[in-house]
C-alpha cells in the first residue's frame, strides 16, 4: 500500500474515504481506529573499554548499556503509569518502549568491547511529536556515556488522525449509522499499524473498523477466535455501513 498510493493508478481511483481493519473489543462497545502510533525501532551500538574479566575495567560497554537501559525503562514506566487502570483500549494514547534485543560478547572471560541493543517504540500522536521523541532518545544516549551511536531500523512518520467531529462528513455518516443500529462506538488510536496510515498520509480520511464486540483481544495469539453470531451480525453491520458511506460520497 505504501507503494500503491504513489502510483498513477491509485490517483485515478479518486479515493475519498477508506475503511480499514479494526480490532476486537471484549465489551459491548465497538472499537473504531481514527489514528495510529508510529513504529520506531532503534539499533544502539555501544563501545567501551575491554580487557580481561578478572579486572575492574572502567568505562565498559556493559556499564553504558546499564545506563541506557535505565533511561529507556524509566521512560517506559512513566508512560505505563498513565495506564494505571489497565484499560488496553487507551494503549494508543501512550508511547510504549521495550528493549527487544541485546547482542555482544567475545568469550566468557573477556569484557565486550562492543554491545548492541534494539529499542522498539510505538510513538503516540497524543501529545508527542517526532521532534520530542528524537530529543528524548538523544538525551538518554548522551547521558549513557561516550562512543554510543544509533540508527533507525524503522522510523514511520507521525500522521495526523482522521477527525471524529461533525466537520467530517464521513464521521457523521459513520456515527449516524451506528446510532441507528444501537451500537456503542469506542473511538481509539490504533496501538499497532495498519494500511490506513498510508492513505491518511495523503490526506484521505480513514477509519479502522471490525464489528467484533464481546470478543477478547487475542491478535496473533493462540486460539484466536470469533463467535458465529458476532460474525453474522458483522455482515449486517457492514452491509448498512457500506451502503450509507457510498451514498455519502455521491
Amino acid at each position: 500500500m505504501a507503494k500503491f498510493v504513489e502510483t498513477t493508478e491509485f490517483k485515478k481511483l479518486n479515493v475519498g474515504f477508506e475503511l480499514d481493519e479494526g480490532g476486537p473489543c471484549p465489551t459491548e462497545q465497538f472499537g473504531l481506529f481514527y489514528g495510529e502510533r508510529a513504529l520506531w525501532q532503534i539499533k544502539v551500538t555501544i563501545k567501551g573499554n575491554t580487557g580481561h574479566a578478572l579486572n575492574f575495567v572502567e568505562g565498559t560497554s556493559v556499564e553504558k548499556l546499564q545506563k541506557l537501559m535505565n533511561g529507556f525503562l524509566t521512560l517506559r514506566e512513566k508512560e505505563k503509569e498513565k495506564l494505571s487502570d489497565g484499560d488496553v483500549s487507551r494503549l494508543g494514547l501512550v508511547t510504549t518502549i521495550n528493549i527487544t534485543m541485546i547482542n555482544g560478547g567475545l568469550q566468557p572471560n573477556v569484557i565486550p568491547p562492543e554491545l548492541t541493543a534494539v529499542v522498539d517504540m510505538r510513538v503516540t500522536p497524543n501529545g508527542w511529536t517526532e521532534e520530542k521523541a528524537e530529543e528524548i532518545i538523544e538525551k538518554i544516549i548522551e547521558e549513557s556515556g561516550s562512543d554510543i551511536t544509533y540508527e533507525f531500523i524503522n522510523r514511520n512518520p507521525l500522521i495526523p488522525e482522521t477527525p471524529i467531529n461533525d466537520e467530517n462528513p464521513w464521521w457523521r455518516c459513520f456515527k449516524r449509522t451506528c446510532d441507528e443500529l444501537e451500537m456503542k462506538l469506542l473511538p481509539m488510536i490504533c496501538p499497532g499499524a495498519t494500511d490506513a496510515r498510508f492513505l491518511r498520509s495523503k490526506g484521505i480520511p480513514a477509519f479502522g473498523f471490525s464489528p467484533m464486540n464481546y470478543t477478547p483481544m487475542l491478535l496473533h495469539d493462540n486460539d484466536e477466535y470469533l463467535e458465529e453470531k458476532i460474525f453474522l451480525k458483522g455482515i449486517d453491520i457492514f452491509t448498512k455501513l457500506v451502503r450509507n458511506l457510498t451514498e455519502e460520497s455521491l
